[in-house]
């Protein structure tokens, strides 16, 4: 599918994916940030969706959640995914919902690991 922005929109986007084609969504969605100043982070995507809509008037909510979905690894992806988001925004708050859960996890994990056999031995 091709995307039409307009030009503020294109000229960033083009510009950012050229210098990193590679990029994380993390990485794109701080420098999304940066680009459009000091607001939350689901401002910032309802932006660049309205954006994107100014083109592209056919794009569906669908099409946004399942974009931005695609941004993330596979395990949060999997599940928010799993979860029927009906909106961008509930998508987002699912999202920042289980990177939290995942990093508190990978924290009591780390918090298990080190309580378990001293230094040097085997469990």
């Amino acid at each position: 599918m091709a995307m039409y922005m307009d030009d503020k929109a294109d000229v960033w986007f083009q510009g950012w994916i050229t210098a990193k084609p590679n990029g994380s969504r993390t990485l794109f969605e701080r420098d999304l940030c940066r680009r459009f100043g000091d607001t939350s982070q689901s401002d910032v995507i309802r932006e660049l969706q309205s954006l994107l809509l100014t083109g592209n008037p056919s794009l569906t909510e669908s099409f946004f959640i399942s974009s931005f979905l695609s941004w993330l690894n596979d395990e949060i992806r999997s599940i928010v995914k799993n979860l029927k988001p009906s909106s961008l925004e509930e998508a987002f708050e699912l999202v920042a919902l289980q990177e939290f859960v995942v990093d508190e996890s990978g924290r009591k994990g780390k918090t298990s690991q080190s309580a378990g056999a001293p230094s040097g031995e085997e469990a």
